[in-house]
């Protein structure tokens, strides 16, 4: 019976304790989510302050709220998963508390009949005539090695107490530490409820005050296609120039026989390698500067304007402080050009590829300049708020979210 005891203890220890190594794992993603969103949402508070200051009621600042409610909602349940996965382990530690004050219990019983016995054997010295009534010689040596078994079995069964205890001790203040971080994050959850319902507030006011001017707004959006189409134009001319100059490049370098027509998109080798290295790297080109996707690619309804579509040729970027914008890949400067509404923008050809970075603080590279990935290309300051960035193989327009690491 203490045999079996013994190995069903260890056994409840083994398995609680590989259930907790694998708790353990879970519960750190959960707390590395956690602090990410936190972060982001941090960051977005320090967005939202500066275009309150810089700005009236804007698209821009509605769209960070909305943001910033998606981020909290998203923040309530990574909170609502870690409650769960924390109220498990409270079960579990509970289940094995309750385990080992079985154990303790049982051990200690055991333990006092032991004792009881020996000390009644001792009042009666029936050891010795145990010993003494012994038949041979190897038969009281047998009867000794069992005494000493005896002893040390009941030494083990003390030894094993204590061990329990301390097993016991240990997990009733894990228990205590699981029901304060409980506690903890039921607070937090509450509060980033509170904080979408003031954002939701905001939210409400400021779609009145953008709805109240939505002919003001309607201006705005032409305004913006006006200039995405001066970019646009830009980019194409720029790109119409590098492709001439290459199939110039091209028709120079073979025989007047073998000459490829001026109207053909004939690449030279360089060219053709650059592109397969480039094109290679799909999903897995690093980002221009550090921030998160505020407006994505392609044409989209307006978010306050109903029955009113805008389009972007790229993504845009929002940045959480000044900071470097950098090539995702080497290249070679084509070209720069100051466009209104899209301030400084830098075109860097990679083969048949073609990044663009726009709306630049200043910039650092020209025209001609080889670069290397990750060199840094110019600058953009938290008042542009955004990096607006383009990708284009020739004169075909690509969706540089599926380009960029995940």
């Amino acid at each position: 019976m203490n045999g079996c005891l013994s190995s069903t203890l260890l056994l409840v220890l083994i398995v609680c304790s590989t259930a907790g190594v694998l708790s353990g794992q879970s519960a750190d993603a959960l707390k590395n989510k956690r602090a990410e969103l936190l972060a982001e949402i941090n960051a977005n508070n320090r967005r939202l302050g500066d275009t309150r200051r810089n700005k009236a009621a804007t698209v821009e600042q509605l769209a960070l709220l909305q943001q910033q409610i998606r981020k909290r909602a998203e923040l309530i349940t990574t909170l609502q998963q870690e409650i769960t996965h924390t109220d498990a382990s409270i079960i579990r530690t509970n289940e094995v508390v309750f385990a080992l004050n079985e154990d303790v219990e049982r051990l200690q019983e055991e333990y006092s009949h032991l004792v009881r016995a020996a000390y009644r054997s001792r009042l009666q010295n029936t050891w010795l005539s145990f010993l003494l009534s012994s038949r041979s010689f190897n038969e009281a040596f047998r009867r000794w090695q069992y005494l000493r078994q005896y002893q040390r079995f009941r030494s083990r069964q003390a030894r094993l107490i204590v061990a329990t205890q301390k097993s016991l001790q240990t997990k009733l203040t894990q228990l205590e530490v699981r029901r304060t971080e409980k506690e903890k994050l039921l607070q937090t959850e509450e509060n980033q409820r509170l904080a979408i319902s003031r954002e939701k507030g905001a939210q409400d006011q400021l779609l009145t005050k953008l709805n109240k001017s939505e002919a003001n707004i309607l201006t705005e959006i032409k305004q913006q296609e006006i200039a995405r189409e001066e970019l646009n134009q830009a980019i194409e001319e720029s790109i119409a120039s590098e492709m001439a100059r290459i199939r110039k490049a091209e028709r120079n370098r073979t025989t007047t026989t073998a000459a490829a027509p001026a109207s053909s998109n004939v690449a030279t080798p360089e060219v053709s390698n650059e592109a397969s290295n480039f094109s290679s790297q799909k999903g897995r080109l690093p980002w221009p500067v550090e921030g998160e996707i505020v407006k994505r690619f392609g044409r989209q309804p307006h978010p306050t304007v109903k029955g009113v579509e805008i389009s972007n040729n790229g993504i845009d970027i929002g940045i959480k402080t000044n900071t470097t914008v950098k090539a995702v890949a080497a290249g070679t400067v084509v070209s720069t050009h100051f466009v209104p509404g899209y301030r400084n923008m830098v075109l860097v050809r990679h083969g048949d590829y073609y990044t663009v970075y726009s709306n630049l603080e200043s910039v650092n590279v020209s025209s001609g300049t080889s670069l290397s990935a990750g060199q840094t290309i110019g600058n953009i300051s938290t008042q542009a708020g955004e990096l607006h960035f383009e990708l284009w193989r020739q004169k075909e327009r690509l969706n540089p979210e599926r380009w960029i690491s995940k």
